[in-house]
């Protein structure tokens, strides 16, 4: 059986020692919650849907964009792909 979200949030916030560091409403009511650590290095970030099933969330309709948070997130926490 596959957890909940919720409860893979809550292992991981869990696992890594994080906290809550930011709860925002968007302006469609949607909610992202972000986790981070002391040191800066380990973050997740939560993005509650309003009205919204399991599916990637697009403007047209959720009034939100999946893309946009996606790369909000990057930019925030700066990830650096190092090849081999």
């Amino acid at each position: 059986k596959d957890p909940a979200i919720e409860d893979v949030i809550d292992y991981w916030v869990t696992r890594e020692g994080l906290s809550k560091t930011e709860e925002s409403v968007t302006d469609n009511g949607s909610v992202l919650t972000k986790y981070g650590s002391d040191s800066g290095n380990v973050s997740i970030w939560n993005l509650w849907i309003k009205d919204s099933r399991h599916a990637w969330p697009n403007e047209s309709v959720n009034k939100i964009s999946g893309n946009k948070y996606i790369m909000d997130f990057f930019n925030e926490v700066k990830y650096i792909c190092k090849g081999p």
